[in-house]
């Protein structure tokens, strides 16, 4: 979604930055997965959703702290597409999959939900092909050839990984 309209920056200092980021955010998303679990545990699933959920929110609006961060917030707001897109995902979508996320680590142990979760790539890649053809083109990613390679190596490599570690 942030990327929608957006250009693509090429700088190499940036991607370094991004993924020191993309890195300390899957490392932060390991240790809230345990912690959910944890807090599973002493609470109502209801509870530890709305916690969750008002953690999350806040840690979001981060980039609305700033004049240009608001600015662009308020841009993406503006575009009819992006708000439905928006709601639909985060409203409606994202909160089912975290009620569904929290039941499955209240259920059984955090490493079997958390390797059924490993298919989220799969639904990425389905959503970004389906978000990127000629009918919605909301995320301007062109679909060529190689970019469905580098798409469906990665997304395997990632589910593939994740299927490994929780047979070893």
């Amino acid at each position: 979604l942030v990327m929608i309209g957006q250009p693509q920056i090429q700088a190499a200092g940036v991607k370094k930055i991004a993924f020191a980021a993309v890195a300390f955010s899957s490392f932060a998303m390991a240790v809230s997965t345990i912690a959910s679990k944890v807090a599973l545990d002493q609470m109502e699933t209801w509870d530890v959703f709305i916690i969750r959920s008002i953690f999350l929110g806040a840690v979001l609006l981060i980039p609305t702290l700033q004049p240009h961060g608001l600015r662009q917030g308020l841009a993406v707001l503006s575009n009819r597409r992006a708000t439905m897109l928006i709601l639909l995902t985060e409203g409606v979508l994202a909160a089912a999959a975290i009620c569904t996320m929290l039941l499955a680590f209240k259920l059984g142990p955090v490493s079997l939900a958390s390797t059924l979760m490993s298919t989220r790539p799969v639904m990425v890649l389905f959503m970004s092909a389906l978000l990127s053809t000629r009918l919605w083109n909301l995320l301007d990613e062109p679909l060529t050839r190689d970019t469905w390679a580098v798409k469906f190596v990665s997304t395997g490599l990632v589910v593939g990984g994740v299927g490994v570690l929780s047979l070893a």
